[in-house]
């Protein structure tokens, strides 16, 4: 644990624990983190505008979710009791999904999230014409018979090549051009078809 300067200790980066995960594993809360990635830092306010919620139930979620290590406080932005808040890494290993007292809670991000890529990529193709530069960057798909080293392997590198582009995003987040950037999201999913 490091300290975060108001004399308590904030939990260091790395894999989830099982208090975060159910922390996390709330729909508002779900819905706030993915706001600050896709939007950047933003206020108990800001947030309660967007989501359509209360700034009280935001600023109540957003202080669970400090206090588990997932949100931190932007201090290079506000003044006096405005607070700025932007999304910290997450990391969730995949032993939380066969441990019972988690697994349920693995279950709702997990079905949270193909929902938000079904939802995501429907709003896109929906679009009666793409802008020329983004026609070819839709989405790819393959079927491979590969073993379950091969598939780490494979998962390593789509990571490997996928972190500089994320660096280099995080990078501009204090960039006041940042903003007009256009936002791409991807998406990496490899799993087996277990139902063949």
């Amino acid at each position: 644990m490091a300290d975060d300067g108001k004399g308590s200790p904030a939990p260091v980066p790395g894999p989830l624990g099982p208090e975060a995960l159910k922390a996390y594993a709330h729909p508002l809360r779900v819905r706030i983190i993915r706001h600050l990635n896709d939007h950047g830092a933003a206020t108990a306010t800001t947030l309660a505008a967007a989501l359509g919620e209360s700034t009280g139930q935001t600023s109540y979620h957003l202080r669970q979710l400090e206090r588990h290590g997932l949100v931190e406080e932007d201090t290079a932005r506000g003044t006096g009791r405005e607070r700025w808040w932007r999304s910290r890494s997450i990391e969730i290993g995949p032993d939380l999904l066969e441990d019972p007292t988690t697994a349920p809670a693995m279950r709702f991000l997990f079905d949270r999230m193909i929902d938000d890529r079904a939802a995501t990529l429907r709003r896109l193709l929906a679009r009666e014409r793409l802008p020329e530069q983004w026609r070819d960057t839709l989405t790819s798909e393959a079927t491979l018979r590969i073993d379950g080293d091969e598939m780490t392997e494979l998962n390593a590198a789509l990571q490997a090549a996928l972190e500089p582009f994320v660096e280099r995003s995080r990078a501009r987040r204090d960039d006041p051009r940042w903003r007009a950037r256009p936002r791409v999201r991807v998406y990496i999913d490899s799993f087996p078809l277990l139902d063949d």
